[in-house]
């Protein structure tokens, strides 16, 4: 296990940047991809600046984690430039703050959706659950969505706390 501490911006510009055996990765920064290559490997990436917004965001259109955490007490994590899908091969947790989904119009998670505390503001896009095996919609705290799309064919996706969809919801 290695914990990786980035207390600034995080800018990929080509080339591949391996979380390789980094399982904890936390950022104060931003997230940054103009061109690069992110392999998220098993990392759970935390974005955790409680004295600044933070932006995933760059002219790379997808970008991809595997679990990514918003710990962000009275701050705010968004998506922004030319970021259009957030794409999760994990776990998505809220535990503090809120996760904008900004220009992020499609947000695929494989792993769970825990909110534990974070408020999520959905925009226009929607949040797809995908994942090969069985996925939950849970933690203490409700999650509002405007989209939501549950297209994991392999295995069931449950909810342990109360969610909304404003839009449309697609099974």
């Amino acid at each position: 296990t290695t914990t990786l501490t980035q207390s600034g911006t995080l800018t990929l510009t080509a080339g591949t940047s391996d979380a390789a055996t980094a399982t904890a990765i936390t950022t104060a920064g931003d997230w940054t991809n103009n061109g690069g290559t992110f392999t998220p490997g098993t990392s759970t990436v935390t974005f955790n600046s409680t004295t600044a917004a933070q932006a995933i965001n760059g002219t790379t259109a997808t970008k991809t984690f595997n679990n990514l955490t918003v710990n962000k007490t009275g701050q705010t994590l968004s998506a922004g430039g030319g970021t259009t899908a957030l794409t999760l091969n994990g776990t998505l947790t809220l535990t503090a703050g809120t996760f904008d989904a900004g220009t992020a119009a499609a947000i695929n998670v494989a792993g769970d959706w825990t909110n534990n505390g974070g408020t999520f503001t959905p925009g226009s896009g929607t949040v797809t659950m995908n994942g090969s095996a069985a996925q939950a919609i849970g933690g203490s705290s409700a999650t509002s969505f405007t989209n939501l799309t549950v297209s994991n064919t392999a295995a069931t996706v449950t909810a342990s706390t109360n969610f909304n969809v404003s839009g449309t919801l697609t099974a």
